[in-house]
């Protein structure tokens, strides 16, 4: 039997989500509520990393469960354990094969920033106080251009172990909330570690004339780091949703 979490957390006081000797991980506060309200070892595999302090919400994490644990399981008695920026928002069990990471098909970030000095939200949005003044017009061409990559070598972080680059980017747009907050919203089958933020980064450099169309393309027809690369800021990032094949969700049964 698998059983299924669905949970949200805020990043700040997080080396990211997978385990890491020496650090403070989700992954690692996770198994040890888990392990404690269960009796026993539990080790929960997620359905992909985030980095140092980014969020997330509706994160998909499963472990190999016993018949017990439905019983013993509940969000309350969880999130009576796990401290206050991690919490469990629904559990499941599901008698068929699943893998939180493998079988998912579409992930989608959002990145937030604002544009005036706020009291609030400075944990979860990014201030960029020249953003309304960048030169937007072609932020569009980039986005459909990203569309249409199957290669993003060129937003991978530098000296990365991973070897496939393949990426399917099924949305990309930039959405203005109000007149001092915007989002940058992205999904994909796959995302690079990193890869978000750098592009984001890019929009950027694009919008101050730091970097041109034509030279991103020449970036990404040739796989060479991206041009003038900028990481943005980790906590204005927020995993927002993870999908999976309906065959595979309507197996899902919710624990009480």
């Amino acid at each position: 039997m698998i059983i299924i979490v669905k949970l949200e957390y805020h990043g700040r006081a997080y080396c990211g989500w997978q385990r890491q000797i020496g650090q403070t991980t989700v992954q690692e506060v996770i198994e040890v509520s888990l392990s404690k309200l269960l009796k026993r070892t539990i080790d929960i595999t997620g359905c992909g990393r985030t980095d140092t302090g980014v969020h997330a919400i509706n994160y998909i994490a499963h472990f190999e469960g016993k018949q017990e644990d439905i019983i013993a399981l509940n969000r309350k008695s969880i999130n009576s354990i796990l401290p206050k920026d991690i919490s469990v928002q629904n559990l499941y069990f599901c008698n068929g094969p699943f893998h939180s990471r493998f079988d998912a098909i579409s992930r989608k970030y959002i990145y937030k920033l604002h544009t005036q000095k706020t009291s609030f939200n400075n944990d979860t949005s990014c201030f960029n106080e020249r953003f309304a003044s960048y030169n937007q017009t072609e932020f569009e061409t980039l986005s459909n251009l990203l569309l249409i990559q199957n290669n993003f070598k060129s937003f991978a972080k530098l000296h990365s172990s991973v070897e496939n680059f393949n990426c399917k980017v099924q949305q990309v747009i930039w959405i203005q909330k109000d007149d001092k907050n915007w989002e940058f919203h992205i999904a994909a089958n796959r995302f690079l570690r990193g890869m978000v933020r750098l592009l984001v980064g890019t929009y950027f450099n694009l919008g101050t004339n730091k970097i041109s169309i034509d030279q991103i393309k020449f970036d990404l027809e040739n796989k060479a780091q991206i041009t003038k690369a900028w990481s943005v800021p980790a906590h204005g990032l927020i995993l927002v949703n993870v999908e999976y094949p309906q065959s595979i969700s309507d197996l899902w049964v919710e624990i009480n």
